[in-house]
């Protein structure tokens, strides 16, 4: 399986209700951390 392009990316991939809540945890932490830089690996 090749890695995701971005995190929008991987975030589509997941099933729906999984997907509400990372990006439920994505903002908590964009919110605690808004310098913080945003990465994706494998």
């Amino acid at each position: 399986m090749a890695a995701p392009a971005s995190i929008e990316a991987y975030l589509a991939a997941c099933p729906e209700d999984s997907r509400a809540a990372l990006e439920h945890l994505r903002a908590m932490i964009r919110a605690a951390a808004p310098e913080a830089t945003e990465t994706i690996s494998c």
